[in-house]
């Protein structure tokens, strides 16, 4: 019972973010934040903006929040 338990916190506290999405904060969120616009990652798990990354053929930086704006 005491394992079940811990699973189910950690799903809960530890909720994976999918794909070009992040939660940069330790804890539960309903959803996790979209990178912006024509930006993204493959990372499942992401927990900051800085791995989203501005697709091919465009400009900017997320990280400092520049818009990624085609070239």
């Amino acid at each position: 019972m005491h394992s079940i338990t811990l699973m189910l916190m950690h799903l809960l506290l530890f909720k994976e973010c999918p794909e070009s999405t992040y939660k940069d904060f330790l804890g539960y969120a309903d959803e996790c934040t979209a990178c912006p616009d024509n930006s993204g990652h493959t990372n499942k798990g992401s927990a900051a903006i800085s791995d989203c990354k501005c697709f091919t053929g465009y400009n900017g930086s997320p990280v400092n929040g520049q818009e990624c704006t085609s070239k």
